[in-house]
């Protein structure tokens, strides 16, 4: 239980998040939640940039490696070869 609440709290200081939403299981109602409005504007947006970016580099990936890419470049590579074989 302790390495696993280390290891959340690490993951969230390297992101640099901060909690913007609490709950109090101890006192009062557990259903109320309090918004951290104190804390800044970029706090709200970074986690949406975060998701943004990380499908922005899964897509890349999966276009660097999908078979269309690899089939333009050898069509590419053919017209290349058959311009060298036309102009010897």
């Amino acid at each position: 239980m302790q390495v696993q609440r280390f290891m959340s709290i690490l993951i969230t200081r390297l992101a640099g998040l901060i909690p913007l939403v609490t709950s109090n299981c101890k006192e009062g109602d557990p259903r109320e939640i309090r918004v951290n409005w104190d804390a800044e504007w970029a706090s709200f947006v970074n986690p949406i940039v975060l998701i943004i970016l990380f499908h922005v580099v899964i897509y890349e990936v999966k276009l660097l490696f999908s078979e269309t890419t690899v089939s333009f470049c050898s069509i590419l590579v053919e017209k290349i070869v058959h311009l060298k074989f036309l102009t010897n």
